[in-house]
């Protein structure tokens, strides 16, 4: 019941706000009696706000607290807390938000943490704790490390909601390290996964790193029968799919040490398929014969591959795919 801090932050991709929980209702407007916490432009050099008349409105909320939203693509993660009663209760939360304008490297876009006293859970990115996080919409594979706080011996949950994230091919996994479970999140337009767990005894049961998530994204765009082909008949169709080449692994997590994979739109040829770790570590590496087109194929893992996320990278023939692979 200590409640914590609440990050609102601009959005130019959008023009509109970002809140870390939609639970709260603050906006970017400051009421009369709200205070607020001001960081300047590089975070370290000490800077200075003026507030004029002028930019006083009276078209805010009529309420202490009200909030604009955006209709952006973004992923909410709250941590709650089990109450004696056995119902859950919001701790804190934290936003990551989706946008082609955004950059996956650490910017000024990038909000940093406040913490409170308690519980918390943050954003890990470029060796900085987050409130919210902004990267460019997933093309193929992506993850989200999450950094959890100041955990007692109980209960929690996390309550993992898609905002806008309804995309074909897109799939997310929640990665528990602690107990080595993989969790697959419905990425509905405005779907929320919960995830039950508990502290204990045990120093790793609440260790900071405990869960991740890794989305992994198969996608077809679609162009202008203009933009490729010129001087077309009256009688072509108003526009065509182009597929994209890409590999997906299935089923993904993997048991064992086979993989199937599928590799699609590539042309014929020999292709290396190398495993990597989160740390860029090569772990295992294969090559396969391909036929052009949709084709299935099967690799074996090194027998250091151990449970986890890795990259496996497909190269051959100049093209380059990627793909995620999660071993259970």
């Amino acid at each position: 019941g200590l409640g914590a801090y609440v990050t609102v932050s601009y959005n130019s991709g959008t023009g509109g706000y970002d809140v870390t929980t939609s639970a709260s209702p603050i906006s970017e407007y400051i009421p009369s009696g709200e205070a607020i916490l001001i960081q300047s432009e590089d975070g370290a050099r000490a800077g200075s706000i003026s507030i004029n008349e002028s930019d006083k409105t009276s078209s805010g909320s009529d309420f202490l607290f009200g909030r604009n939203n955006a209709n952006t693509k973004a992923i909410r993660i709250n941590l709650q807390g089990q109450d004696e009663d056995g119902s859950y209760s919001l701790i804190d939360g934290v936003l990551t938000n989706y946008h082609q304008s955004n950059s996956n490297a650490l910017d000024r876009n990038d909000i940093d943490k406040l913490f409170a006293a308690s519980e918390s859970i943050s954003l890990k990115s470029g060796g900085k704790t987050l409130s919210i996080e902004r990267r460019s919409t997933i093309a193929y594979a992506d993850t989200t490390y999450i950094a959890l706080g100041n955990l007692s011996t109980k209960n929690y949950r996390l309550e993992v909601a898609a905002e806008n994230m309804s995309e074909e091919g897109l799939t997310a996994y929640v990665i528990d390290n602690y107990k080595g479970t993989t969790y697959q999140l419905p990425m509905d337009v405005n779907g929320k996964s919960y995830i039950d767990f508990s502290v204990n005894a045990d120093a790793a049961s609440s260790a900071a790193n405990r869960f991740y998530i890794v989305y992994s994204a198969r996608k077809t765009t679609v162009v202008s029968q203009h933009e490729t082909v010129k001087n077309v008949k009256a009688t072509s169709k108003a526009s065509q799919v182009e597929t994209l080449a890409s590999a997906e692994v299935f089923p993904n997590p993997v048991t064992g040490n086979s993989v199937n994979f599928s590799m699609n739109n590539l042309p014929s040829g020999s292709y290396k398929v190398s495993v990597y770790n989160l740390e860029g570590q090569l772990m295992s590496a294969s090559e396969v014969k391909h036929h052009a087109g949709d084709v299935t194929h099967k690799i074996k893992l090194a027998n250091q591959v151990g449970a986890g996320r890795y990259e496996m990278k497909i190269e051959g023939q100049g093209r380059m795919v990627s793909t995620a692979l999660i071993k259970q």
